[in-house]
Order: C-alpha cells, then structure tokens, then sequence
C-alpha cells in the first residue's frame, strides 16, 4: 500500500479537530485564496481562531501539535508582536509538503474588533466551527475602508522614499 499523499483538508480538519472542544476557542475559519474560491498548486492556507483575550499564544502549541501528528514542522516564525491588534501570527511549513502549502494561523482576541471578516477584503470566509455566531458578516463601511487605505498608500509612499533615498546615498558614498 502507498503512502497517504496530505493535502489541505487534512491539515484543516487536524487543527479544527484539535480546537474545537478548547473552552476557550470560540471559532476557525478560512480567509485567503479559499475564501475566493482561487485554490491552486501555490495557495496557502489561511486560517483565523478566535480564542480568549489572555488564552491567545496558548492557540499555537496545540496546532503545533495536531500538525507533527501529520507531517513534522519544518519551520516556523511566530510573529514577536500583534501582526494587527489582538491578533498574533504563526506560520508553519511542513516537510515532505509542498513548498507553497504554507499554513498561516492568525489568533485574534476575542473582545477584539478585527476578525478579518470583510467579505470584500476576506473573501466568502469558509467557517470551520463557531460557537457564538462570530462569523456573521457585517457590511464595510466604504469611506472608513478608504480613508484607511489611502493613509496606509501614504505611509508606504514615504517608507518607500526613505529607502529610495538610503539606496542612492549609499550608492554615491
């Protein structure tokens, strides 16, 4: 007999297993490429857990573990602070997996506000278990959405010019 080849569902239904009965875990699901039905041989996975405000890092030690009952962890960089706030990020790959079926597990507080569930952003989420209704999608509030997108286009404008100007100064030294 050959060997079982993993895929995506088997990595989901692992982590979902392994966090659904955790009191405090409320919810999981799906943003990303499967939010907008664009899977292919180079997509992600892109997951967000809903847990406890002071229960959050306490998320990753048991995905690390319903994960290396698969396939071992071949790396993994877990972000030092809040990636936005409340929310913690951990990105796992696998061996033996391909290179692009990298996992990312986004940990939100659950007194917080961002959940990542504008469909316009997030896509249709695909929710694994919510206990709370979590994951009903509430609709975007365009001109905060904008005003948010053109101060962050800004911000990188001027990051972008700064390096700019470190490069050609470099350059001419």
């Amino acid at each position: 007999m050959g060997e079982k080849i993993l895929g995506r569902e088997d990595f989901l239904k692992a982590i979902a297993e392994a966090l659904q009965p955790l009191d405090y875990v409320y919810g999981m699901w799906q943003c990303g490429s499967s939010a907008f039905k664009r899977v292919d041989q180079w997509s992600d996975i892109d997951i967000v857990v809903d847990a406890d405000d002071h229960k959050v890092r306490d998320v990753f030690p048991t995905i690390d573990k319903a994960l290396e009952a698969l396939a071992a962890i071949e790396i993994s960089y877990e972000c030092p602070q809040p990636m936005s706030e409340g929310a913690y990020q951990k990105v796992y790959k696998l061996e033996g997996i391909s290179r692009f079926m990298v996992i990312e597990v986004c940990v939100v507080k659950h007194s917080g506000s961002e959940k990542f569930l504008q469909r316009e952003i997030h896509g249709e989420v695909l929710v694994h278990f919510d206990k709370e209704n979590l994951t009903e999608v509430k609709p975007i509030d365009e001109e905060k959405f904008y005003a948010q997108l053109n101060t962050r286009l800004e911000n990188v404008e001027k990051l972008f010019n700064i390096y700019v100007l470190i490069k050609f100064l470099h350059s001419n030294a």
